[in-house]
């Protein structure tokens, strides 16, 4: 019993450990809504030099935007951003990920 709960314990640890946020500060490049289904919608943002395993290319992370009130928040706020211009500071958690294996929004704020 003693060993099936270290084992447990173990492999819970090793979970959380391999969380990792990772953070990009510049423009949103795209923002794209697709509708007819869940977390679909969108963002891409340059300066990412690494994000763990959520996919990058040159510099470009695509975080997908969950379907929630705190979605559709974030989705605001990078609407704003895109129109106006201004940066964000993108947080994504490797551990975050879709089906496909795009990482969700963390976090997303503006730059001053």
């Amino acid at each position: 019993m003693i060993r099936v709960i270290s084992v447990i314990l173990l492999s819970m640890i090793s979970v959380f450990a391999s969380a990792t946020q990772y953070t990009g500060t510049g423009n949103i490049v795209r923002l794209v809504s697709i509708p007819g289904g869940d977390n679909r919608d969108y963002i891409a943002v340059y300066n990412f030099t690494s994000a763990g395993n959520c996919p990058v290319s040159s510099g470009l992370v695509i975080a997908k935007i969950q379907t929630s009130a705190s979605g559709n928040r974030v989705y605001s706020l990078a609407l704003a951003a895109k129109v106006s211009g201004k940066q964000v500071k993108l947080v994504v958690d490797n551990a975050l990920k879709n089906d496909e294996g795009f990482c969700y929004v963390k976090s997303l704020e503006f730059v001053e």
